[in-house]
């Protein structure tokens, strides 16, 4: 199904929101990720029908997922 840039911004949000909230269950502090899931946030919001401009959105979730996963490693090998 295509969804376009406009709607696929919030599905992007969402998938983005969920994974972070799944990992926030499994350990507390992965919600450190959540300022960057915020910027990004923002950036898709103001930035989503240009192309060049939106990839500060995607930069900032990739940080996001990259703190989240790191934290949640340690989390688990300290278990």
């Amino acid at each position: 199904v295509r969804l376009g840039r406009k709607n696929g911004r919030y599905l992007y949000l969402a998938l983005s929101a969920l994974g972070l909230a799944i990992a926030a269950k499994l350990s507390i502090y992965t919600l450190v990720g959540v300022p960057l899931w915020m910027l990004s946030a923002w950036h898709g919001r103001n930035t989503w029908d240009t192309p060049r401009l939106f990839i500060p959105a995607v930069k900032h979730i990739v940080q996001c997922y990259a703190v989240t996963t790191t934290i949640l490693a340690i989390a688990v090998a300290l278990r």
